[in-house]
């Protein structure tokens, strides 16, 4: 590693720890006091660190730890376990694949996830990035934003088309957002990829979101009738997740 490489690489590690060193989320000058850096240091690696989930920005100009440093400092913490357990039972029962996302610079992060033994195998992994406009976790995790935010994040990221079902006009779409927030959850109709449905969560996690968990399945192995079926035991997961991430 070049000398320079070096100290951009110690300058990110101590802004990851002046971000952890505080429950709270912090302004940006509180962060340059702790780290000595200037103030456009810190808002240009503030600007790295956010756009790959690795910090958040807060309203009011406060910042805090994202869900990529959350999710891996869960592990040492415990709920990493407590999580896990939780969404492998759920996937276990139901035979399909479970996730747990964060919204992460507009789009779905997943933090988690797991896969029942005999569950038709999906692509998607920890740490990929998807558009939260298409997804059912990404929907469930708008709805619970301002519609002022939610068009601010999609003006920002598109609203590409994925498949035929993509909902691409905005207003369309904060119509389905205001279904979602009076039903309590998000149904992904094969818009993100086709022949996979999912319905999702919102979780409360308090400042630590938005976060979400889904359950995703085959349309041609599982009915959407007998999807929605598992509703009440996703909300029981749901619970728990939520609980650990607070």
């Amino acid at each position: 590693m070049v000398e320079g490489e070096q100290a951009s690489g110690h300058k990110i590690l101590s802004m990851l720890e002046a971000l952890s060193a505080s429950a709270q989320p912090q302004r940006l000058g509180e962060l340059a006091e702790r780290t000595g850096m200037t103030k456009p240091t810190v808002h240009r690696i503030l600007g790295v660190l956010t756009s790959a989930g690795w910090a958040v920005q807060r309203e009011g100009g406060f910042y805090g730890l994202g869900p990529r440093a959350r999710a891996l400092g869960g592990i040492d913490a415990g709920w990493g376990d407590v999580v896990d357990r939780a969404i492998h039972a759920l996937a276990d029962a139901t035979n399909q694949t479970v996730h747990v996302a964060a919204l992460a610079d507009g789009e779905a992060l997943y933090t988690h996830k797991a896969s029942a033994p005999n569950a038709f195998i999906m692509r998607s992994r920890v740490g990929l990035r998807m558009p939260s406009h298409s997804t059912g976790v990404g929907k469930a995790m708008l709805s619970t934003l301002p519609d002022a935010r939610v068009v601010e994040l999609l003006t920002a990221r598109g609203m590409a088309s994925r498949t035929p079902a993509t909902i691409t006009d905005l207003d369309e779409f904060l119509g389905e957002l205001g279904t979602i927030r009076s039903l309590g959850y998000a149904v992904d109709r094969e818009e993100n990829e086709q022949n996979v449905r999912c319905i999702a969560l919102p979780l409360d996690v308090g400042p630590n979101g938005p976060a979400g968990l889904s359950l995703s399945s085959i349309t041609f192995l599982t009915p959407e009738a007998e999807l929605m079926a598992m509703l009440p035991r996703l909300r029981e997961t749901a619970a728990v997740v939520a609980k650990a991430l607070s």
